[in-house]
């Protein structure tokens, strides 16, 4: 499971005047969109508001006793997922699809590099 949905992600950026490179499969798409998930519950799982609906479940959301503490005042209902954590997902997603997070770069030099001392010496060559 993951936050968002492949035709809610294509339709974000299309408002936004982006464009869904073509060879982005609804596959890749998914994928990208499970890592970010993952990613923005390791990060602030801790941090969102209110608690897991069930112990077990997989992902961060939804949440109960989630409540929005400033105006507007917002209860989030046990099955809801803010907007915002599905955009901020898709922001993920696209930056992990382009290879913007260093690990899916690195993964993209290592497929177009001879060797991996090249691929290594490209990505550092990037982040400086």
């Amino acid at each position: 499971m993951f936050y968002g949905n492949v035709d809610d992600f294509k339709e974000y950026f299309k408002a936004r005047g982006k464009e869904v490179p073509e060879t982005w499969t609804d596959e890749m798409i998914e994928s990208a969109l499970l890592v970010s998930s993952e990613w923005l519950d390791n990060q602030f799982e801790n941090s969102w508001i209110g608690y897991k609906v069930e112990f077990e479940q997989e992902r961060s959301w939804p949440r109960q006793s989630a409540v929005v503490q400033s105006f507007p005042y917002h209860v989030y209902d046990n099955t809801e997922i803010p907007e915002q954590v599905a955009k901020a997902t898709y922001e993920a997603a696209a930056r992990h699809a382009s290879g913007g997070i260093i690990g899916s770069r690195f993964v993209q030099l290592l497929k177009s590099e001879p060797d991996a001392e090249q691929a290594i010496d490209k990505l550092l060559a990037m982040i400086r």
